[in-house]
Order: C-alpha cells, then sequence, then structure tokens
C-alpha cells in the first residue's frame, strides 16, 4: 500500500526525471497506487498488474516507461 516518502518520491526528489515502474498483482493496492502516487512532470510514475514471477508481462509493460537501451541507473559526476 501507498505511503509516505515512497521510492519515486525519494527518486524524483533528487533527480526530477527519473522514471519509476511499480509492480503488484493485488487490485485493492494498484487502486490507491494509481490514485495517489504521482510524479512529477519531468519524470514518470507507472504502475504495472502483474505478478513478480511474470517477467515477460513486467518486461513488456516497464518498457513503455524504460528505454532499455540506456542504462537504467546513472550516477551525476
Amino acid at each position: 500500500m501507498p505511503t509516505s516518502d515512497n521510492t519515486h518520491q525519494i527518486a524524483q526528489e533528487i533527480a526530477p526525471e527519473s522514471r519509476i515502474v511499480y509492480v503488484d498483482n493485488d487490485p485493492i493496492v494498484l487502486t490507491h497506487a494509481r490514485a495517489l502516487l504521482t510524479s512529477t512532470s519531468e519524470g514518470a510514475t507507472h504502475h504495472i498488474d502483474a505478478d513478480a514471477r511474470d517477467t515477460g508481462t513486467i518486461l513488456r509493460e516497464a518498457a513503455r516507461v524504460l528505454d532499455f537501451s540506456q542504462p537504467l541507473s546513472r550516477k551525476s559526476r
């Protein structure tokens, strides 16, 4: 369930352009997440309805938000 100081909030506080993907298969959690877990205007927060073992669905849906041809994490220098 969404709480304060979620992953996307912390990441986007540091780097507003961050793109975060959450995965869950509980309809109640997903409803709350979609209503409460909003993104910065520069970044993206996406929620995938899938079982954590369904990697095909997760990767396919995450590719809508994440560019897998680029590093998924960058450290500023």
